[in-house]
């Protein structure tokens, strides 16, 4: 085979996603394929479908999908796949080259692969791409393809015994474990016993399947985790090392400036920081006072989460409905096509309003919804406060917060729209409430997945005192998301901001792992973000919208809605404004996320 240096030319269309849940690609996706495409399998499971039969999908598999030909490809339910899809075109005079190439490829060495693809995504997606720029693109890409044509072993289904499928399944169940436990004590014979062979021949096979031994797979993972707490959290060294399966600090030094060349301290410092960038603020509510469904919400919408499911945005929130305002609320559920356009569809939940402090029920707030891949059902958290009449000393309009879990009576991604059904309080004031936590009680509750455990941002305020000088939040934990919850005993208040941190909403990131949260706050009010690489450890808050950004009709911005990452590999954020009456308006804004010098 002979080609020129460079003999493909990659476009725009290119992403590296965590898919979200109930994703799949059709064969009508396929038809439409005009040029060619590779794909990276980096995380998750799932199964493809080619005129040739079943292929599973895994950490490691390459895709290279030719215009013309058929694809159907879904996911495990639990188990998302992490995808790299990059769009290219090969070079006029070569044309007629892509039947020279294999169309699968097994990859073992996944992090030169996965690192390499990241660069070509993160370069064509550099905003107006010039020349220079994608040549640089077509320089990896081309190398890529030729890396995995000649150096990586071709996989043909029908060419595997079943005894040899059998052995490449348990090497890479093995490999998936190295990377999930690197925190715990890992050895080649332990391996070996838990993979069902001799610790001979289990070296023999890892080494001729991986290309590397074990030993140094380990050593691979350990350093891999270290480096993204090291670029990803505040973690101290001795932290870091130990989170990485090094219970000595002096020893992970040693070994990570061995196979890096930079000290932990020093990779930290010459790193680069992950940032949201602002692009565009839509230039007008997409929900307002005179949108249908909105008649009879006297005072505005505040608070709740958007999801996006296929292709329909689902956004529950609160409808400030009537009199006392901020007391008589719903909880409600709205949805779009498009995110500019919203039809109202159901009331989940109504307050009662009564404003003497007698109900506990007066008031309701924060509906987050999440949905329990065991169960098969959405759950809904969301506040329920008393309310009364403020004092001189003290704010009562809500008050003594508690944390309510609902579960939709319909199973299946469907049931986002309930109805929901109560199943008790997962989170009160009460004796367990820390020294931080205020007359409000729990003010927010916004759960999360870290492997198998959940953790949930809650927040509070100290509204004994007018005027209420801190807002804050801290951190949660529990098994499972039914509960039961418990605050974590160190590290709260979680420190995003100094002065005030309200209505958090935290989403996993599809594009690296870790995780992202939204809040409202900042000295200068806004929508404030950070990221946790591990889900625990979170730094000082960065700022994408304060009073200098807004356009016209926002007067104060309150709550953030949710990110959603969207196909081009921006993310569409939706949020709660004021305009000048007061009104409570959602509205739209798009970032992306960007790497920069520390």
């Amino acid at each position: 085979m002979s080609l020129p240096l460079v003999f493909v030319k990659p476009t725009t269309n290119c992403d590296r996603v965590r898919c979200r849940a109930g994703w799949r690609y059709t064969r009508e996706e396929s038809g439409r394929l005009a040029d060619q495409m590779l794909w990276v399998v980096w995380a998750g499971r799932g199964n493809l479908n080619t005129q040739g039969g079943d292929i599973e999908l895994r950490s490691g598999f390459c895709v290279w999908m030719r215009p013309g030909a058929v694809y159907e490809a879904t996911q495990v339910d639990g188990d998302p796949l992490g995808l790299t899809s990059i769009h290219f075109q090969f070079q006029k005079k070569h044309l007629n080259h892509s039947h020279q190439f294999p169309e699968f490829f097994d990859v073992w060495d996944l992090s030169y692969i996965d690192a390499l693809t990241r660069r070509i995504v993160e370069i064509m997606h550099q905003g107006s791409v010039d020349e220079e720029q994608q040549r640089t693109a077509g320089l990896l890409l081309s190398g890529l393809l030729l890396d995995l044509t000649k150096s990586f072993r071709y996989t043909e289904k029908k060419s595997v015994s079943p005894i040899a499928r059998h052995h490449n399944a348990t090497i890479r169940r093995t490999v998936q474990h190295i990377y999930d436990s690197v925190e715990s004590p890992l050895s080649v014979a332990d391996l070996a016993r838990k993979a069902g062979y001799s610790p001979a021949h289990f070296s023999t096979l890892f080494k001729r399947i991986t290309g590397q031994t074990a030993e140094s797979m380990i050593v691979q993972a350990r350093l891999e985790k270290a480096s993204r707490l090291l670029r990803w959290s505040n973690l101290s060294i001795g932290q870091v090392a130990e989170a990485a399966g090094y219970p000595d600090v002096y020893f992970f030094s040693r070994q990570f400036k061995l196979k890096t060349g930079l000290t932990p301290t020093n990779y930290r410092l010459a790193g680069h920081e992950d940032r949201l960038e602002l692009l565009n603020i839509h230039h007008e509510p997409v929900i307002s006072r005179q949108s249908p469904g909105a008649e009879d919400v006297k005072h505005g919408f505040e608070s709740g989460r958007v999801v996006k499911l296929g292709q329909v945005y689902h956004l529950i929130t609160v409808e400030m409905a009537g009199n006392p305002k901020n007391v008589k609320t719903r909880l409600a559920h709205w949805t779009s096509k498009e995110g500019l356009r919203w039809t109202r569809r159901a009331t989940l939940f109504e307050s009662s309003g009564k404003f003497d402090g007698s109900d506990p029920r007066a008031s309701l707030w924060s509906p987050t919804p999440i949905f329990d891949e065991e169960e098969q059902r959405w759950n809904l958290f969301y506040v329920a406060y008393r309310a009364a009449e403020n004092t001189a000393k003290a704010w009562h309009n809500n008050y003594e917060g508690r944390i309510w879990r609902a579960v939709s009576q319909t199973p299946g991604l469907d049931g986002i729209g309930g109805p929901y059904v109560d199943q008790g309080v997962v989170l009160a004031p009460g004796p367990e409430s820390q020294a931080w936590e205020g007359l409000q009680g729990v003010d927010s509750f916004s759960p999360y997945r870290v492997g198998k455990d959940w953790y949930a941002f809650y927040g509070s305020a100290r509204t004994e005192h007018v005027p209420c000088e801190w807002w804050g939040v801290g951190l949660a934990g529990s098994k499972r998301l039914a509960g039961p919850w418990k605050r974590l005993p160190a590290g709260n208040p979680v420190q995003l901001d100094e002065v005030f941190v309200e209505s958090p909403v935290v989403m996993p990131l599809d594009s690296r792992g870790g995780h992202l949260v939204l809040f409202n706050g900042g000295h200068r009010g806004g929508i404030g973000y950070s990221f946790s690489a591990d889900g625990i450890h979170w730094p000082r808050a960065d700022f994408i919208l304060e009073k200098e950004m807004l356009p016209s009709w926002p007067k104060i911005v309150r709550t953030p809605l949710g990110a959603i990452f969207e196909e081009d590999g921006r993310l569409t954020i939706f949020f709660t404004a004021f305009d000048e009456s007061f009104y409570g308006n959602v509205g739209l804004l798009q970032v992306r996320l960007v790497k920069v010098p520390k």
